[in-house]
């Protein structure tokens, strides 16, 4: 999964953050735990890099951010029922002009 953010300039600031490059990538299998549950566990990560500079009062533009993690993935899937819903937690790596920490993420999803 691929994202490109275009952003605005933040109101009562007058800062306009870069825009941003942000591929999200996983690498998972799956394993039936019964004739209605699927299981879907692997690695998953992603990275995101600042394309353009940050412009306005104070602002740095020469420093531009990125930021990667990689981490683990596991969800279950109900086919019959077209309902998946899954987690991640993923540790952030090589940060440069922004914070580095843990990432928990939670999803679900209903196919019509």
């Amino acid at each position: 999964f691929e994202i490109y953010e275009f952003h605005g300039t933040q109101e009562g600031t007058g800062i306009r953050p870069g825009q941003t490059l942000s591929v999200d990538y996983s690498l998972t299998g799956l394993a039936p735990l019964s004739k209605e549950l699927q299981l879907q566990a692997g690695l998953a990560g992603y990275s995101q890099w600042q394309t353009s500079a940050s412009t306005g009062p104070g602002v740095d533009a020469s420093a531009r951010y990125q930021v990667h993690a990689l981490g683990l993935s596991a969800g279950l899937l109900l086919p019959g029922r077209r309902v998946q819903v899954g987690t991640r937690y993923l540790h952030e790596f090589a940060a440069q002009s922004t914070f580095q920490g843990y990432s928990f993420q939670v999803s679900a999803s209903v196919n019509f």
